[in-house]
């Protein structure tokens, strides 16, 4: 029989691994946009990225829609899509 601890670690690193994807974004966003988006407004489900900004930011960020793609990519090896961009 295993302990609890072993079926609980399997959550603790998922939401470990999403931590990690959210700063990551977080980053590249900066870095390409001059933008700050706290990792507390983004969201990811899947391979979809949410980011819950006002509407004058994601005009700003659909501008660079295709180099956020690129470098999410090449930063993290899996494609990702912005949600309402």
């Amino acid at each position: 029989m295993n302990p609890i601890g072993d079926y609980l670690e399997k959550f603790f690193i998922s939401h470990t691994a999403q931590l990690s994807i959210k700063s990551t974004i977080s980053i590249v966003i900066k870095n390409i946009t001059g933008i700050n988006i706290p990792e507390s407004l983004i969201g990811v489900r899947n391979q979809s990225i949410h980011l819950n900004v006002h509407p004058v930011v994601l005009s700003e960020l659909f501008l660079h829609k295709q180099k956020l793609i690129t470098e999410l990519k090449k930063e993290t090896s899996i494609h990702y899509t912005i949600v309402g961009l």
